[in-house]
């Protein structure tokens, strides 16, 4: 499709304003109607405009209606994006991450993988938990609240 090579130069362009406009794009319905929407996210996970976007990202896939272990590799994919960008703007990037759905996503994803035995995917988010936990983007202690917390709510 045409949509995709103009998609992909606007989320990885080099105005901050334009990444966080096309990134709010994900927190759209109509986003994830498109026949292409695999191919749209794969494209996004991996961008520069995903990193100014997890807020509206996660809050989106938090609320998602589809099975999250779908998305299981580019999630992976994304938190790979994030934990090689954490030197260039590490503050903002906890921020974005700590404020984010993130640990809500993880753990629904987890849960929809064990209930499914889909080991792939089981072992797909824990690769993710890794990443995360080595980059030091998220904080062992800060998940452990994080999920406490939902866990007990």
């Amino acid at each position: 499709m045409k949509l995709e090579p103009a998609y992909k130069t606007l989320v990885n362009d080099n105005d901050a304003g334009i990444l966080r406009k096309i990134g709010g794009c994900i927190g759209s319905e109509h986003y994830w109607t498109k026949q292409n929407v695999n191919n749209l996210f794969d494209v996004f996970v991996k961008s520069e405009s995903a990193k100014y976007c997890l807020f509206e990202l996660f809050h989106t896939l938090e609320n998602y209606s589809g099975a999250l272990t779908e998305l299981s590799d580019p999630l992976l994919d994304l938190v790979t994006n994030l934990s090689n960008d954490r030197n260039k703007n590490p503050s903002n990037l906890h921020i974005n991450i700590i404020d984010s759905s993130l640990i809500a996503v993880l753990q629904r994803l987890h849960d929809e993988a064990s209930e499914d035995e889909d080991e792939t995917a089981i072992n797909t988010c824990l690769d993710i938990w890794d990443k995360l936990l080595q980059s030091e983007i998220f904080s062992a202690i800060n998940a452990a609240k994080e999920l406490d917390k939902r866990l007990l709510s």
